[in-house]
């Protein structure tokens, strides 16, 4: 069946090489902190959605501040990622209520469910006060400790240490374990994974550590968000946890994700290459350039794909012809797959270009595509010279006609099938595009593909000899 499609279709995401969070296309890394800038809530992005920090005491208490940076991000952003359980206090997290004393620790049952357990005097003296230096609190009121539910007192005549100490099994032991999982031992890889969590607490020496007393849990690697390089390598990665003992360095490859995520102000962790090299590789760090559905009846690897152009009456060709030109080379010639070869004017070329005045209407070009199926035949490119000639305008739409959807802007909002301008260049939803109105509108006045439209035909269209690079 053959059928025309106008550009206005629901743009599809590529599939992506991303197998721990799928926020698309902000695809942002688990493990990283967000933030709203309009209600200033704190969220952690963990599981494929965004979890609540309802309290500054939350936060707080999982001491990220000099490990991992908070990030603004836009209500786009947020929306895309669903909402997961709210994060409270870290377990193990030690608290006093001024008012009367009490004192309690915090126990995690599973994401979102919380309990606060009281310390009586005798746990505090057995479990608390041995440890080479003092085991410290943080003062909060009767009404932070009454969001939590009661669990059952820490006691020694009742229950073992409780989860989120960490202890060992010695004083001269350089082995440390965290208690969690209802009193499994996790043993933390190397003293770096460790610091990467950022306790404020001494670790416990405990002869029972030990024996059977505590069973062996999963080991515990670096914290989720957590920027690593080793000393004699540039790279970064990003520290992901899939779970359990599933742990994962993810590759930064790009300098654009880099600053598209805000990592130049965090803080990273200079680790020896055989740490970083004993963590398994994960997938890479970016965003996802957003594509259209169709695909071409050939593949654009290896197939050139035959390209025209036809000039209505009166127009300038000799003005547009270098712009086309300048279009079509900046794809022919870039860090990319697809190349569009000039031929004389055919119906059976792959892409038709043609240069009018169309009055009555409100683009500055348009493309559609003749399709079979959901496969593409040709593309039908109308570049409009009422609006001036634009070699933005012929890049932009060349990009649609290799499937580049719009990204960076507002959705439709007079229902015209358009999307709006937001009047600024790609961020903070994508890196620069050529397929968001305003690259090429106001600054940086884009006139050709940015490196994030390239990556999206690489996405597209994958070729090995190109690889990831710069994605």
């Amino acid at each position: 069946m053959v059928g025309v499609v106008a550009l206005d279709q629901p743009a599809r995401l590529a599939a992506d090489d991303d197998q721990y969070t799928n926020n698309n296309p902000q695809n942002r890394p688990g493990g990283s902190l967000v933030r709203d800038p309009a209600t200033q809530q704190v969220y952690l992005v963990e599981g494929n959605g965004k979890r609540l920090f309802p309290a500054i005491q939350d936060l707080d208490s999982h001491r990220y501040s000099g490990f991992i940076g908070v990030h603004d991000v836009s209500a786009d952003e947020l929306s895309r990622l669903p909402t997961n359980a709210n994060m409270r206090a870290r377990e193990g997290t030690v608290f006093r209520n001024p008012a009367n004393g009490a004192i309690y620790i915090i126990d995690e049952l599973s994401p979102g469910s919380y309990l606060k357990r009281y310390v009586t005097a005798a746990a505090w003296s057995s479990y608390f006060n041995y440890c080479g230096v003092a085991y410290g609190y943080t003062d909060v009121d009767s009404a932070y400790l009454n969001g939590y539910t009661s669990g059952p007192n820490v006691d020694p005549a009742t229950s073992l240490r409780p989860d989120g100490q960490l202890v060992k099994v010695s004083s001269s032991s350089t082995t440390v374990y965290l208690l969690a999982e209802s009193g499994k031992k996790r043993q933390f890889v190397t003293a770096n994974d460790r610091l990467t969590h950022n306790f404020p607490y001494p670790v416990c020496a405990d002869a029972l550590v030990g024996t059977g007393t505590y069973p062996a849990g999963d080991n515990i690697r670096g914290r989720a968000g957590t920027l690593v390089k080793s000393s004699s390598s540039p790279d970064v990665y990003v520290v992901d946890h899939g779970g359990g003992a599933s742990y994962a360095k993810r590759h930064m490859t790009s300098p654009d994700s880099f600053a598209f995520y805000g990592f130049a102000s965090d803080p990273i962790q200079i680790w020896s290459s055989s740490e970083v090299s004993g963590y398994a590789t994960g997938a890479h760090v970016h965003p996802v350039k957003s594509l259209l559905p169709d695909n071409w009846y050939k593949s654009l690897i290896t197939n050139d794909l035959t390209m025209h152009r036809m000039y209505g009456a009166g127009m300038p060709s000799g003005v547009w012809n270098p712009l086309i030109d300048g279009a079509r080379n900046a794809y022919s010639n870039g860090p990319i797959v697809v190349d569009f070869v000039e031929q004389p004017p055919s119906s059976n070329n792959d892409v038709w270009v043609d240069v009018a005045n169309y009055p009555g209407v409100t683009w500055w070009g348009l493309m559609t595509f003749l399709t079979e199926g959901a496969t593409v035949r040709h593309a039908h490119i109308k570049l409009n010279n009422l609006f001036g000639p634009s070699q933005a305008i012929a890049v932009h739409e060349l990009g649609h006609s290799i499937n580049l959807a719009h990204d960076g802007l507002d959705p439709d909002a007079n229902g015209d099938g358009v999307e709006e301008r937001d009047l600024q260049c790609g961020a903070p939803r994508v890196p620069q595009t050529i397929e968001d109105y305003d690259c090429y509108l106001q600054y940086p006045f884009l006139n050709t593909p940015a490196n994030w439209d390239y990556c999206g035909v690489n996405h597209k269209y994958y070729s090995a000899t190109w690889g990831w690079s710069g994605c």
